[in-house]
């Protein structure tokens, strides 16, 4: 394994950070255009549940 030392450690570090800050509002917006799974009544229950759950 290689020895990691202070300077690239930063130099990581705020890369990924700025990765981060930079990618944030696209994952986002991505989240909201997944749209829910569809909601199902089970039964004579009448109790209503996704198909995945």
């Amino acid at each position: 394994m290689t020895e990691l030392d202070r300077r690239h450690f930063l130099a990581a570090s705020a890369g990924a950070a700025t990765l981060a800050t930079t990618m944030a509002p696209q994952v986002a917006r991505a989240a909201d255009a997944i749209p829910p799974p569809p909601q199902m009544p089970i039964g004579k229950t009448g109790i209503v549940m996704s198909r995945v759950g």
